[in-house]
């Protein structure tokens, strides 16, 4: 079997991309047939393409499930949102079409309003602060609330994917007025969403699929993301500017169709949990290594690079109503728990 650090390395130097991931579903570490008489045969999406590092470790993941399971249960990757929109697989692992998806914290609000609060804008400082926290007692409270929905729950910790930028065509973005009646993509997450409504622009979700034809036609006029999906999406090739404002930080993290993965033995859980686990951890290593590469490599492209003065934007955030509509709809438990770890 392919190392894992020759695959991610592969991976590198085969990315087309925003949308050169591979089309083509995979069973890792199976051969179809052994995966079609598997005594469990499941599905997991993501919205990335093949080659980013978050496929390449659930690839070895999977490899390792297979082998450690004696072949009990085949997982079936399908990245690159081949199976629809962010909202369209959150529905079908909901109804059991789907068994597992690795997405968002903050895309998992609109049936559990309370799953993303740890993309509350300008409420962390670090990484130092970050994975404490979410491998902790702010993870615990958002798996919980997810579990309320009866229907998904967490079953590894998350995957990084970073502190978000913004991204700018024709016009650069220095200060918040800037922001006025700016069509800006955001991911389908209320907490993103209302903090550029409240800035003045006007966000419009969509998958990140989706993104990247959006800004070369002209629907939106610049995005939100962390640098290394800038990076890796050739960014450059359709906007000019990017502001450094760590507006808001989120994760990816596995979800399971709650009947699915009752129907699983505990020990088949268990090594689930633990290879996504694993999974999990790689990527965080990845993200941090290409994160450190990222800004260096847009610049070279062309990328204009802008760094607001420090709390500005925050500021004028904090004139707005959102802290207050957020904290009312965090409600107590969910505000003392952040308090704990971040800087609300």
């Amino acid at each position: 079997m392919t190392s894992l650090s020759t695959s991610l390395s592969k991976a590198r130097i085969s990315r087309r991309g925003f949308i050169a991931g591979s089309s083509a579903t995979i069973f890792a570490g199976l051969s179809v047939g052994r995966a079609i008489g598997a005594e469990f045969s499941y599905k997991l999406a993501t919205d990335m393409p093949l080659s980013d590092p978050m496929n390449v470790r659930f690839t070895a993941a999977i490899e390792a499930i297979a082998r450690d399971t004696d072949g009990r249960l085949a997982i079936r990757l399908f990245p690159n949102s081949q199976l629809g929109t962010i909202s369209e697989e959150l529905d079908q692992v909901r109804s059991g079409a789907l068994e597992f998806y690795c997405c968002g914290y903050g895309n998992q609000m609109p049936i559990a309003p309370l799953a993303g609060i740890n993309s509350l804008a300008f409420a962390w400082s670090g990484y130092d602060r970050i994975w404490p926290a979410m491998d902790g007692e702010l993870g615990a409270f958002l798996a919980a609330e997810v579990a309320k929905t009866g229907t998904i729950l967490h079953v590894a910790k998350p995957m990084n994917v970073g502190f978000r930028q913004i991204t700018s065509g024709a016009r650069a973005i220095v200060e918040p007025a800037d922001l006025k009646g700016m069509k800006i993509r955001v991911p389908p997450a209320p907490i993103l969403v209302t903090l550029f409504t409240s800035l003045g622009a006007s966000p419009t979700s969509l998958s990140y699929g989706e993104l990247y034809p959006a800004l070369q036609t002209g629907l939106v006029d610049g995005s939100d993301n962390p640098l290394w999906t800038l990076n890796a999406m050739r960014v450059y090739e359709v906007q000019r500017h990017v502001t450094i404002t760590n507006h808001s930080w989120d994760a990816f993290v596995p979800v399971a169709n709650r009947r699915a993965w009752s129907r699983l033995p505990a020990d088949v859980q268990d090594i689930v949990t633990r290879r996504f686990t694993e999974a999990a951890l790689g990527q965080r290593e990845d993200i941090a290594k290409e994160e450190a590469e990222a800004e260096r490599s847009l610049i070279a492209h062309g990328i204009t690079i802008h760094r607001p003065t420090d709390g500005l934007f925050k500021d004028a955030l904090s004139r707005t109503a959102y802290y207050p509509t957020w904290r009312e709809k965090i409600g107590p438990a969910g505000w003392a728990v952040l308090q704990k770890t971040a800087r609300v």
